[in-house]
């Protein structure tokens, strides 16, 4: 019996190691997927004829794809490599015009980008992961048909300009190899310069908090 319960003991130990291991039993693995979820865009502003615009913006929606390679450190902790091209849109809510609201304001801002992001894993339980990160890369900033019913169009201008995002979220792992993940990301993009419609160009900055809902496949 004794010698039993070793050679079960010594059968199990490879198939143990490798449920341990993040990764699964190369402790690498190439994966890809796809996220999407709702968005929280912070105010923009432009300059038009002397006047200071500030812009609000209603709940928008953000999407990503996405292709990376991953390996484990230990048993319990992985490191991640992506590239993720995605975007984001919100519509206008409201333009304040010198700090006067003005009804019936109109128009849409997109967000189009390419990250390079470096993400760590860490094992919660054996079908829960932790994570956290960021990336790197470019977007192009639209500010579409801006404007208010009594002046028609006053913005209508794209630029690109650095972008990066900061992440944390928790995936849960379906089956072998399919994990879905949720997670909250703020994203920035920086000194995007805008030509109003009576040429007068004003930098701005776009900041968002986003929340979504994605799935990762590895093979």
């Amino acid at each position: 019996m004794r010698n039993l319960m070793i050679a079960a003991a010594v059968a199990a130990a490879p198939s143990m190691a490798s449920a341990d291991s993040i990764y699964g039993d190369d402790g690498e693995v190439l994966y890809f997927g796809a996220r999407t979820g709702f968005s929280l865009l912070g105010e923009t502003g432009f300059t038009v004829a002397g006047a200071n615009v500030e812009n609000e913006y209603d709940f928008g929606f953000v999407f990503g794809g996405f292709a990376g390679f991953g390996t484990e450190v230990t048993d319990s902790i992985g490191v991640r490599g992506e590239l993720e091209l995605g975007g984001q849109s919100a519509n206008v809510d409201n333009h304040s015009i010198n700090g006067t609201d003005t009804p019936g304001s109109f128009g849409d801002t997109q967000q189009r980008h390419a990250y390079l992001n470096f993400v760590a894993d860490m094992s919660i339980t054996d079908s829960i992961t932790g994570f956290v990160g960021g990336g790197v890369g470019m977007a192009s900033v639209r500010l579409n048909g801006h404007g208010v019913p009594a002046l028609g169009v006053v913005m209508n201008d794209s630029d690109s300009a650095l972008a990066y995002n900061l992440t944390a979220g928790i995936g849960y792992q379906l089956s072998e190899g399919v994990i879905m993940e949720g997670m909250y990301r703020y994203m920035g993009t920086n000194g995007v310069e805008l030509e109003a419609v009576d040429t007068t160009v004003s930098d701005s900055d776009l900041d968002s908090h986003n929340f979504l809902l994605g799935l990762r496949i590895g093979f």
